[in-house]
């Protein structure tokens, strides 16, 4: 139950923090909007079937080559998904907090809901999306950076950044603007990653 506690206080923690700058955004300047809709939680409608085809084609191509860059890691431990050990009840409800929650509802918040929709309505479609993908790139290299090799690094920050700029196009142009397809993607993502590391297969 300790780590049911804490998955779940991290996520609020987690997804406080990274809302807190869209809601100030949004409180100074776009208050006339509904705020989820701003940020792009809203409903895809119709859902067509291109979006779907295309999101299952993504999510199998980043659980196929993230397991191939998890093994450039120098250690499984630098993940932070490593605090799971097994599939236990309580494991499990923590795993799909930490997946869709602490980590892929906050991340596409800040990244796809808030960074690329100010920055592609100021700089295009193309550059905006570049910046945020970047951006998320670099998030995921910070941490372990100073114990990674330069070329790991270089690795993971492409990685990612692709990621980053394949999910934003999804929202964008596939979604009209909804965050909900990247949200899903990310999170089962995490969760195959989550996998990988209880079964020792990185």
């Amino acid at each position: 139950m300790t780590l049911l506690f804490s998955s779940l206080l991290s996520s609020i923690i987690q997804l406080g923090l990274f809302i807190l700058i869209p809601f100030i955004w949004w409180w100074i300047w776009y208050r006339q909007n509904k705020f989820l809709g701003w940020i792009g939680i809203k409903k895809v409608i119709p859902v067509k079937l291109s979006l779907s085809l295309v999101s299952l084609v993504a999510l199998m191509l980043f659980c196929s080559t993230g397991y191939f860059v998890f093994q450039t890691l120098p250690s499984s431990s630098v993940l932070a998904s490593t605090k799971f050990t097994n599939f236990n009840f309580p494991t499990v409800i923590s795993i799909i907090l930490y997946a869709f929650f602490q980590t892929g509802l906050a991340e596409e918040i800040l990244f796809r809901g808030f960074l690329a929709k100010r920055l592609i309505s100021h700089l295009g479609f193309v550059i905006g999306n570049i910046i945020q993908s970047l951006l998320f790139g670099a998030l995921h290299v910070v941490f372990f950076a100073p114990i990674a090799t330069i070329s790991v690094v270089i690795i993971v920050f492409t990685f990612t950044s692709v990621i980053g700029f394949l999910l934003c196009y999804i929202d964008e142009r596939l979604a009209n603007g909804s965050i909900i397809p990247s949200w899903l993607i990310h999170g089962f993502s995490n969760v195959f990653s989550t996998t990988l590391v209880i079964l020792n297969l990185i």
